[in-house]
């Protein structure tokens, strides 16, 4: 590293170290930094870093964020998986407390748990009337619904039984479980949310709106609790105190409420097209515009940071509550009835019509300052798929590229780092069919990639195998081609030079193909 060069970053990590007194200076350094990186090459790049201590890069990897949190959070989302088995249109997902377990009820099938880990779903029997909302106990081992048929049902997924709790006069739009499992809220057509003892099943009505209760929440300690209504207010309540406050700022109806993980915080969707976020100290309001049509649904991130809007525009909106921008994650025909957060916050569920959609969202405390600015330069230029170093580092993004184990190829068309990533397995892939790795081969079809990839040149797995390497076939590459799909499909599979998978054999593998020609071909 040249001398002028040494002094450069010698002059900017002093003002990066300055006091909070001279924060401007700091910003400004921590700028002129993040742009010195991005315009280094990968080598130089890695050699700066290594010359950095780590509080300087906790530094430049938060000012990073910073300014380009939107760009990150979009080139890694990906688009959602798909969880068909449904018949009729889902109302309500619930997740449990460890993730593992998703629960969706709908007007006619009534309740599917789903498995997220096989994604493997199966029916819960007992439940002949639609449900309008569900809820997990945090033990997992309880589930409460909310019926059309003036009822809501505690579920014992062990044993199978149900207590009904009966005491709406008309039918149960949203319901809610309490943090240590003893008690159930639910919000009713009747206008009333009423308070359950599940020991004893008695129950006391502890708010009233003039209209539709349509959905209930409890705060995280259990000493709230917040509804919402067609009569578009909020009703915040102290159970200990009775303290009633209400919140007023919507214009039309509200369908969403949840409180933030902390409890300082309410979350509210109104059909008025807007979400509201509430500090529940002052009971002010910040506005939350970016919707086509009313908000079905709203949930909060579990650190506090992110909030989720579900519409009937068809739309999923991602916020950043310190900015309130957004981000479009998912984009649909058809509304969107309901929205949660996993408990980790790297994942979303949707309901739409009868599907269920999983969104991973990205988390950027996950990644390093090294990972972030290849994902901005990938933004800004081409990377040589060549090199060891980018190679490396586009491995290090794999979980986040594959949640799911799988190659997402529908990504493919419409994400930078997900092509990166695909065009770099492919590299290796035709590598291995080369060099007559099978064992890598294999793997790399598991992981989805295609029987039928093709190279720039129109070259296929078998024109790699036949050809192979120092004159020698990829025999065992072949054999394993040979037992996953017909041979001679394959054969008539010219590269654009006209070459036939067989003819490049011939040229390069005279004997070995004419052999394996007459032994699995006549």
């Amino acid at each position: 590293m040249c001398t002028s060069f040494k002094r450069v970053i010698i002059l900017i990590v002093s003002f990066l170290t300055f006091s909070n007194s001279f924060s401007c200076l700091r910003d400004l350094a921590a700028d002129k930094f993040l742009d010195l990186l991005l315009s280094q090459t990968f080598l130089q790049q890695a050699i700066t870093l290594k010359t950095l201590p780590k509080d300087i890069i906790d530094i430049l990897r938060k000012d990073l964020i910073a300014k380009y949190e939107m760009l990150l959070i979009r080139t890694l989302s990906l688009k959602p998986k798909e969880l068909k088995g449904h018949k009729y249109g889902i109302t309500s997902v619930v997740l449990s407390s460890d993730g593992n377990y998703a629960l969706a009820g709908s007007f006619g099938e009534n309740i599917r748990l789903w498995n997220l880990k096989t994604l493997e779903s199966q029916k819960l029997k007992g439940y002949e009337c639609g449900v309008n909302s569900l809820a997990f106990s945090l033990d997992g081992n309880y589930v409460l619904t909310g019926s059309d048929n003036r009822t809501a049902r505690l579920l014992n997924l062990k044993t199978l039984k149900i207590k009904e709790l009966k005491g709406h006069t008309h039918d149960v739009k949203s319901v809610a479980l309490s943090p240590d499992g003893n008690f159930a809220l639910t919000g009713s057509e009747d206008r009333t949310a009423r308070l359950w003892d599940l020991k004893t099943l008695e129950s006391k009505e502890v708010c009233r709106h003039r209209s539709w209760v349509t959905s209930v929440a409890f705060s995280s300690d259990g000493n709230y609790i917040l509804t919402g209504s067609l009569d578009s207010t909020a009703c915040l309540l102290n159970l200990k105190t009775l303290e009633y406050k209400s919140l007023k700022g919507h214009k039309d109806g509200i369908s969403s409420v949840a409180f933030s993980p902390g409890g300082n915080f309410a979350l509210t969707g109104s059909q008025d097209k807007t979400a509201r976020l509430w500090d529940l100290k002052t009971l002010k309001s910040k506005v939350l515009k970016g919707h086509r049509a009313g908000i079905s649904s709203v949930a909060f991130s579990s650190n506090g940071n992110y909030a989720l809007t579900g519409s009937d525009d068809g739309t999923v909106l991602l916020w950043y509550l310190k900015t309130l921008d957004f981000d479009k994650i998912h984009d649909l025909e058809y509304p969107v009835n309901s929205v949660v957060f996993s408990p980790d916050s790297t994942y979303a569920l949707t309901a739409s019509e009868n599907t269920l959609r999983l969104l991973k969202i990205p988390s950027l405390e996950e990644f390093t300052l090294e990972q972030l600015i290849f994902i901005i330069r990938l933004t800004q230029s081409t990377i040589d798929l060549d090199c060891l170093k980018e190679q490396q580092m586009l491995e290090s993004f794999a979980t986040a590229i594959d949640p799911f184990s799988k190659l997402l190829s529908e990504n493919y068309a419409t994400n930078l780092l997900v092509k990166a990533y695909i065009d770099m397995k492919r590299n290796q892939l035709f590598k291995a069919a080369a060099y007559d790795d099978v064992e890598t081969v294999a793997q790399l079809l598991k992981k989805g990639l295609c029987l039928n990839t093709c190279d720039k040149a129109g070259n296929n797995l078998w024109h790699y195998a036949f050809k192979g390497t120092n004159g020698k076939a990829s025999e065992k590459v072949l054999n394993l081609l040979l037992s996953l799909e017909n041979m001679q499909l394959q054969l008539k599979k010219a590269n654009k030079a006209g070459q036939y998978p067989f003819v490049v054999g011939l040229i390069h593998n005279k004997d070995f193909t004419q052999q394996f020609i007459t032994n699995y071909c006549n």
